[in-house]
């Protein structure tokens, strides 16, 4: 029998080819062991194919070892890929309402994912604010959000560009498409905390009320702090001065929020939050801020 801890059979093997396997052991890191057919191993982690449990994705987080059997490789069908196999997920729900003088109901949902390697990073996220007060509809917004960073191993900068689609019936505009290319910084990156600059330049491109285009600059920092193994704690405020006139109009978008886990090794969470949107240039009858905040469970899978 040969054991392998999961870096070192990354880096010796790569992976066990997709069309072959070996029967092996693969230790948890709470010692639980699991024993049957490895069809893939990989710096992210460890595909099982279990006689009773089916096919078990396993991330490199809960691998403590696999000890693979010396015998020739069998051949096996390779597993269908999983939804975003390797990328970190989380799905995020919050409702709250009242009934009484007055009938409101409010509700929050977002799904977020992201994915980091040596050369690459990948940001997703798409978020829903949806409000009702004595049946009337308050609030109905929904925004999608796309950061692709391209990393230098060794270095501190990066490249990067983003693309957000925002839906919003209660502003000056119905939709807004942005999108911004630049350069970005490593500020902080320590096993606990990290702190990430930009700069770039890019526009937004507002339609339905209004149908405008405004060049405009990307200005911002956002980080994470892992306080301990429970919680963590996450910012971000990002400032875009048009370009056209220069820097006569801004927006910010600044946000803050507290994750801390129910109960650890079950992926449920609940999380605190709170955005705002400043636009100095808010149509008339429409506020300069809107504040948005919320309190979500948050499972993450």
């Amino acid at each position: 029998m040969k054991l392998f801890s999961l870096a070192t059979a990354g880096l010796v093997t790569g992976s066990l080819v997709a069309a072959s396997a070996q029967a092996g052991t693969v230790t948890l890191t709470n010692d639980d062991t699991i024993t049957g057919t490895v069809t893939s191993q990989t710096d992210a982690g460890v595909t099982v194919e279990h006689p009773d449990l089916g096919t078990l994705n396993l991330d490199a987080a809960q691998v403590a070892g696999v000890e693979l059997d010396e015998s020739d490789p069998i051949y096996v069908e390779p597993p269908a890929p999983d939804f975003f196999w390797g990328w970190d997920k989380t799905l995020s729900a919050g409702v709250n309402g009242s009934d009484g003088n007055t009938d409101s109901l409010s509700i929050y949902a977002a799904f977020n994912t992201g994915y980091e390697d040596d050369t690459d990073r990948w940001a997703f996220n798409a978020r829903l604010f949806y409000g009702e007060e004595d049946s009337v509809n308050t609030r109905n917004e929904w925004q999608a959000n796309l950061t692709k960073d391209w990393l230098f191993p060794g270095e501190d900068h990066f490249f990067f560009t983003t693309l957000k689609y925002e839906n919003d019936r209660f502003t000056g505009w119905e939709e807004r498409t942005s999108g911004y290319v630049g350069v970005g910084y490593d500020v902080v990156k320590k096993e606990n905390y990290n702190m990430i600059a930009r700069l770039g330049v890019g526009g937004s491109y507002e339609a339905g009320v209004i149908n405008e285009f405004t060049a405009e600059l990307l200005l911002g920092v956002e980080g994470n702090w892992a306080i301990d193994s429970r919680s963590s704690f996450n910012y971000y405020t990002f400032f875009y001065p048009s370009l056209d006139p220069a820097f006569e109009d801004f927006r910010n978008t600044t946000g803050a929020a507290y994750v801390v886990a129910i109960d650890k090794g079950d992926g449920l969470s609940l999380r605190i939050g709170a955005e705002n949107e400043y636009n100095s240039a808010a149509a008339a009858g429409t506020e300069k801020n809107d504040l948005k905040y919320f309190l979500a469970l948050v499972y993450d899978f």
